[in-house]
């Protein structure tokens, strides 16, 4: 795997001129079956959030970026109240575990993606065309 080069890259994107990057905040693996808090996920988001402030690189934080947990598709995904409830609560964990260390953060990218092509044409996961 790839994910041993994430200080060079943001190294290398801080040399090319780049000052900021967008990157998730992987509901999956900070609470990968909904309820267990991943400690090693969490202390890597703070990794990752010291590293891109050396390099000088504002981060965007994305909260979800069409990584739905397995146990909530498994629910039914967004029609689903208990998904979006546990979605609320991943929310607010982030926002008190990073929100004085990242400026911005957005909840969804590209909301009319899982919305509109998950639960209505089917052209997305989940593909559960409801209406």
């Amino acid at each position: 795997m790839f994910i041993e080069y994430w200080k060079n890259d943001l190294k290398f994107f801080s040399n090319i001129g780049t000052n900021s990057v967008r990157l998730v905040f992987s509901w999956t693996r900070i609470f990968p079956d909904g309820k267990t808090k991943n400690k090693d996920a969490i202390q890597y988001c703070h990794f990752l959030i010291a590293e891109a402030k050396k390099n000088n690189l504002e981060l965007i934080m994305t909260i979800h970026n069409f990584d739905l947990p397995l146990w909530a598709f498994e629910k039914g995904g967004w029609i689903n109240k208990e998904v979006t409830d546990e979605f609320a609560k991943f929310v607010d964990f982030i926002f008190e575990k990073y929100g004085d260390e990242v400026k911005y953060i957005a909840t969804m990218n590209e909301t009319i993606v899982p919305t509109l092509h998950g639960y209505i044409t089917g052209n997305h996961y989940p593909n559960i065309v409801k209406w």
